[in-house]
């Protein structure tokens, strides 16, 4: 998505859920606050106990488009029924409460099901077929039903327009989908998407279920109508288009567009006080009510994980359970704030509190009320900090989630808000551990679609306190008259008392905001601090950073930095930050998520070292293993005595063959220039190399000729270079720009052979051999033969990883795992289809023909 496109969306959206509610107040104006309590109060238990049945068969049932996906992509993990039901529940409550925009609910599912050892790759297409399913049945639905018997969409849009063209549009759709699954087996392409068509037997399964589910939702709703007054089949056409325009509207839950909605479509909403109630109570059914079932089995499944003592280091996609934790109750204490506000702005039940306030100044009733209200919209604005792990908003959220606790004990708030409280008291006392950053909750950056999340709880916050005390409120028109009873005892002075904290609060909130990110001074750096970095780093893959084509990132104290590229909405990132400390580099990497946070792009990391995977977890990504990396270990390399006589081998048959080998400091460069690059230029056209973008393995004279060099002459004439990325610690060494003439079939092993006992004599600690694939230990195969390019030397045998793994492992070298952290959900697609585009050739037109080269399978 472009991303003013995105910068668009968001204001968008909590503009027209403004607009709802304003549609929504004028479509109220002749019912009042008692007339709904009222019709909540009438509505049978016996059908909320439905409602609720219903509620939770819709989200159950979700587990079975899981279940039909596993079984399109013929996923061979040991997963049970049980354990699909469980990870989708959660997943879809999370999902649904918190809306596309917010992943946790994917995020969520990625991290439960690769438990099971179900790989990244087809945790993504199972995500895919579930959402395509859920349109199918609203396809299905929807088609049928505004084809048949359209809905007029006068009442919404002022027009005589009718559902029977979306309804045609649907129908259409959903036969070419089911008429290219039943005669087409091969997968199509669509716009700039390849799609493999399931078979009819699924495509049924897909259909039949999403009907089902869309019908058990649509019931949920009819069972809290006024009962006998509103036909099923009229409530379901009007459910349908306001499912569907709270869709398009991108508002988390459609709340708001979907109430309007429906009171705009049924002529009898507006002066029924039962219907209104129907919805308020199906709005806390269908979402708040699962909510707080998913969020407890979570909790309950995570203190079940610890008592049975699983191994803390146990990974979902690199990532601990534990971890989803933080983002858990980042939403919870959000949904806290917004519960005790709306609480709040409920008329104040003095009766609750009778004989407590015998014991407390008269004012007192008033100022809780006011500190409720404070307290909760802090929380809003904490729940962010809680998520980027600040210990000071840990701190703090402890302080107030327990200062809320007594101010609902003196204030006599329902028992629910009272125990949701408590709940959420108890599990962050025992989350100390996740929050570690030690920087201030000032340095905590609020992005566009934060400020529309609480922009719009306040909103609706202010408007149902306008709603339910609207009465007394229009009468203070006057400013004589409003100033005097704002200060009064009534609900109403209470309500506009907590709205102008309310107001104060943002207001202070949006202006730190907007002077920390326009009048605070980014970090300058030039040419010589990066090159200060990379020289004082430890390992070799630094020096991959004074190549051309990448942009930085540097901490404020210059001690450490990202090298990144833009491609599409992804920020890629070629290895871990160089430089610094473990604090550093942490802090390193909040900076560049918050950084992309900002500008609307996914962050992404590929070949990270597995020492610190917990540090891209804790910034939210999740972690797939491309391979392994090999390190010589030089001062052992005398020890192993086959491996010295093998290399000893290949150097006295190559030096027999007239061979020499010579090494050049870099001040000799501009002498070799030439040769190097009639060199290289051959060796690409013998190889058929296609030169590659921001990957390390790439001939570029801006940054080598700073760098010392390794030569091969035969007969006098030079026949082969290797470039030298060496630590000036002597910590490491490395060699991944190896360019020779094809005069003999042992050059490129002696070459290397003779690098590798240079290194070992000139006192380095290890030698860097770069990246090779182990088919045992990735469990993403698919998603691996996207990065082999970064493959050092796979080019040297045509792409052929497994050569390329039996070649390095004669060597004998340490392995450790590689990995690629990246953003969940959907984003894994686009990241992989934008790296792609990152590192390929600018002047390859045809991509088709470029993949072909790139991938040898």
């Amino acid at each position: 998505m472009k991303k003013w496109l995105k910068f668009i969306l968001v204001p968008l959206g909590f503009l027209v859920f403004v607009g709802a509610l304003a549609l929504l107040n004028n479509q109220l104006k002749d019912l009042s606050y008692d007339d709904i309590v009222n019709a909540l109060q009438a509505i049978p238990s016996v059908r909320i106990i439905l409602a609720l049945l219903f509620a939770l068969s819709y989200y159950l049932l979700l587990g079975g488009y899981d279940i039909v996906a596993f079984k399109y992509i013929n996923a061979k993990a040991p997963l049970k029924p049980k354990d699909i039901f469980f990870t989708c529940f959660i997943s879809n409550v999370l999902g649904n409460n918190t809306g596309y925009s917010m992943l946790f609910g994917g995020s969520i599912r990625y991290r439960l099901y690769s438990l099971h050892k179900v790989s990244m790759v087809d945790v993504t297409k199972v995500l895919f077929f579930s959402s395509a399913t859920i349109w199918l049945g609203l396809l299905a639905v929807g088609g049928l039903i505004f084809t048949a018997t359209p809905v007029s969409l006068e009442g919404v849009t002022k027009y005589a327009m009718s559902t029977r063209g979306i309804g045609i549009f649907f129908l259409l759709i959903l036969v070419a989908y089911v008429g290219l699954s039943a005669f087409n087996s091969k997968p199509r392409k669509i716009f700039k998407w390849e799609i493999s068509f399931p078979n009819i037997k699924i495509v049924a399964a897909q259909i039949l279920l999403a009907t089902a589910d869309w019908i058990i939702a649509s019931l949920t709703l009819f069972m809290l109508m006024p009962s006998g007054e509103i036909p099923y089949f009229i409530l379901l056409k009007v459910f349908l288009v306001a499912q569907l325009l709270g869709i398009i509207s991108q508002v988390p839950g459609g709340m708001g567009v979907f109430e309007a909605s429906i009171a705009l479509l049924l002529p009898q909403a507006a002066k029924h006080p039962g219907v209104i109630g129907g919805l308020l109570a199906y709005r806390a059914i269908f979402y708040f009510c699962p909510l707080v079932i998913a969020l407890s089995m979570f909790g309950f499944y995570e203190i079940a994980r610890l008592v049975k003592k699983f191994d803390d280091k146990t990974r979902i996609f690199g990532k601990t359970v534990s971890s989803a934790v933080v983002q858990v109750l980042a939403v919870s204490t959000f949904f806290a704030g917004m519960i005790a506000m709306f609480s709040a702005s409920t008329p104040f039940n003095v009766e609750q509190i009778q004989n407590f306030l015998r014991l407390l100044p008269v004012w007192t009733k008033d100022l809780s009320h006011f500190l409720l209200s404070v307290t909760a919209a802090s929380l809003l604005f904490l729940s962010r900090a809680l998520q980027l792990r600040i210990k000071g908003s840990y701190k703090w959220t402890c302080f107030l989630v327990g200062f809320a606790i007594l101010l609902i004990l003196a204030i006599g708030e329902p028992p629910l808000v009272l125990a949701a409280f408590i709940i959420l008291f108890i599990a962050l006392l025992f989350a100390k551990k996740y929050f570690y950053r030690n920087i201030s909750i000032l340095d905590a950056s609020l992005s566009m679609w934060w400020f529309s999340a609480i922009g719009g709880v306040f909103v609706l916050v202010v408007w149902t306190g306008f709603f339910i005390n609207k009465q007394d409120i229009f009468s203070w028109i006057r400013f004589d008259v409003l100033y005097e009873n704002l200060f009064g005892a009534s609900d109403a002075a209470r309500f506009l008392r907590a709205t102008v904290g309310l107001v104060v609060i943002f207001i202070i909130v949006a202006l730190e905001q907007i002077f920390k990110n326009y009048f605070k001074k980014p970090v300058v750096f030039d040419e010589n601090d990066i090159k200060r970095i990379t020289y004082s780093s430890d390992y070799a893959y630094a020096f991959d950073a004074l190549a051309l084509g990448k942009s930085y990132m540097v901490n404020d104290e210059k001690t450490a930095f990202i090298m990144y590229a833009q491609s599409g909405d992804s920020l890629i990132s070629l290895g871990d930050p160089v430089g610094g400390g473990y604090s550093h580099k942490s802090e390193l990497l909040w900076k560049f998520k918050e950084a992309a946070d900002k500008e609307s792009v996914k962050p992404a990391f590929v070949g990270i070292d597995h020492r610190y995977k917990q540090l891209y977890d804790d910034i939210g990504l999740d972690i797939f293993n491309i391979g392994q990396e090999a390190k010589i270990p030089l001062r052992t390399f005398d020890k192993n005595k086959e491996l010295l006589t093998s290399m000893q081998s290949v150097e006295r048959q190559a030096e027999s063959s007239g061979f020499e080998y010579e090494v050049v400091k870099s001040a000799d460069f501009e002498k070799y220039r030439e040769i190097f690059a009639q060199i290289n230029k051959t060796w690409e056209q013998e190889h058929g190399y296609l030169r590659i973008n921001f990957i390390p393995g790439k001939y570029d004279e801006s940054y080598m000729k700073d760098l010392d060099f390794s030569i091969i002459r035969k007969d006098g004439k030079i026949c082969a270079f290797s470039v030298f990325a060496a630590a000036k610690n002597k910590y490491e060494m490395s060699t991944g720009v190896v360019r020779y003439l094809k005069i003999a079939d042992d050059i490129f092993p002696y070459i290397l052979t003779k690098n590798i006992l240079w290194a070992k004599s000139n006192g380095f600690k290890w030698f860097d051999l770069g990246l090779a694939y182990f088919p045992d230990v990735s469990q993403d195969a698919d998603a691996v033969r996207h990065f082999a390019k970064i493959f050092m030397f796979a080019e040297h045998f045509h792409y052929d990883l497994t050569k390329l793994r039996e070649f390095k492992n004669k060597f004998s070298p340490v392995w450790h795992n590689k990995y690629v952290a990246v953003h969940p959900d959907k984003y894994i697609v686009m990241f992989l289809k934008n790296f792609t585009a990152l590192i390929s050739p600018p002047k390859e037109k045809n991509m088709r023909q470029f993949l072909k080269r790139f991938f040898v399978r």
